[in-house]
């Protein structure tokens, strides 16, 4: 199999030399993921580096299952979209450090692709895949996701590989813990919630809500299309949440879309899946002038209507790693 570093899932846009392949075949398993650092693509400008991923079968079946074809490419809210995310096997998202010889090298890019032997879903199978199922020899009554890892030389480049260290690093995921409701004017009001993944007890105070309308010169989210106006009403919701949570690891999110851009002209139209979001939708922390019982909150922005909203549905929403860091060490 030729591998270049502009390589691409499309493989439309080759450029330069296919690198010099280093097998590796390093077997892991993560947290019960079975897995292989399979080969090694050297270049001038860095590595490239293939995993194959072992998939449970049975996790496949009941995924397809689960979300058939249809369900899959029907409407789907923010909320089914991330269920849909944590339970798809071929999408759990990670990324893999690189030292090699003991220097570190430059995350570039990676992209990925399944395999699969269920013939009423073959359709949604990748030739790339294929390559990767060739070359590494796979097991065709198995399910796999090959990934390909793309890193730069850090500092100067390694003519001779002695040394592999990897660090497999899981990135959140969405959770959705608790619903809650606001309307104009509501302060003070307090919610429990749980986490959905440790069963931590948390409480959010509600500082304020009120209409809020984006700013006048916001059309520059469509510069070619001026004759598009923009939905401009929101709510804005200050909270604040104890015990204090990290940024990166929470968020609240209104349930509904927004209303999509219309013609000059046109009647107003009804949320749809052409949503537009509010550029820096959370802000925090910040003072809170309105609410004297609240001192450092964090701001919040609805999705965006032609009209006015009195009440809004919202979502509490926890980041979750799913997998902790695996470690692996390959000499040469």
């Amino acid at each position: 199999m030729e591998v270049y570093f502009d390589d691409s899932i499309s493989r439309n846009r080759r450029s330069g030399q296919p690198g010099k392949e280093i097998k590796l075949n390093k077997d892991f398993v993560w947290e019960g993921q079975k897995g292989s650092a399979a080969s090694l693509y050297v270049f001038p400008e860095g590595m490239v580096m293939d995993i194959c991923l072992s998939i449970p079968r049975d996790d496949a079946e009941q995924y397809f299952k689960k979300w058939n074809f249809e369900r899959r490419t029907s409407y789907l809210t923010n909320e089914e979209m991330d269920e849909l995310e944590r339970e798809n096997p071929f999408l759990e998202r990670f990324k893999v450090k690189c030292k090699v010889n003991g220097s570190s090298l430059k995350w570039k890019n990676m992209y990925a692709v399944g395999w699969h032997p269920f013939s009423d879903e073959r359709g949604g199978i990748d030739q790339e895949a294929e390559f990767f199922m060739n070359h590494y020899g796979c097991d065709r009554d198995g399910v796999w996701k090959f990934v390909r890892c793309f890193y730069l030389w850090e500092a100067e480049r390694q003519t001779e590989i002695h040394t592999l260290d990897l660090i497999f690093q899981s990135e959140p995921m969405p959770y959705t813990a608790d619903h809650f409701i606001t309307k104009v004017g509501d302060a003070g009001k307090k919610i429990s919630f749980t986490h959905p993944v440790t069963h931590e007890k948390y409480r959010l105070e509600i500082c304020g809500c009120e209409f809020g309308k984006l700013p006048e010169n916001s059309g520059h989210m469509f510069p070619d299309r001026e004759e598009m106006i923009l939905p401009d009403n929101m709510q804005m919701l200050t909270y604040r949440v104890s015990p204090e949570i990290a940024g990166r690891d929470f968020y609240i999110q209104d349930t509904s879309q927004s209303d999509a851009p219309k013609k000059c002209g046109e009647e107003i139209i009804s949320a749809s899946a052409m949503s537009v979001s509010v550029i820096g939708g959370m802000e925090g922390p910040a003072m809170d002038s309105q609410a004297g019982r609240c001192k450092e909150t964090s701001t919040v922005y609805s999705s965006l209507h032609f009209k006015k909203v009195e009440e809004i549905q919202w979502r509490i929403v926890f980041n979750v790693k799913g997998k902790k860091d695996l470690h692996l060490s390959i000499a040469l």
